[in-house]
């Protein structure tokens, strides 16, 4: 009986975990500040493959 209570509260713990990272990727996505910086590697790592200059003037998120 000890056990089984001791497996849900583990798995309630896991699962509230888990949504606690879900939530704070969902927001640090939506943030502008880590668009930017996306933005910025992305471009970079395209200039560099292609040999040419790439820019991505906004990004426009909803």
């Amino acid at each position: 009986m000890i056990n089984l209570r001791l497996v849900v509260k583990l798995l309630a713990a896991f699962l509230l975990l888990v949504l606690l990272v879900v939530g704070a990727g969902v927001m640090l996505v939506n943030s502008k500040a880590f668009q930017q910086r996306v933005l910025q590697q992305a471009t970079q790592i395209l200039s560099d493959r292609l040999q040419t200059k790439v820019s991505i003037l906004l990004v426009n998120s909803p």
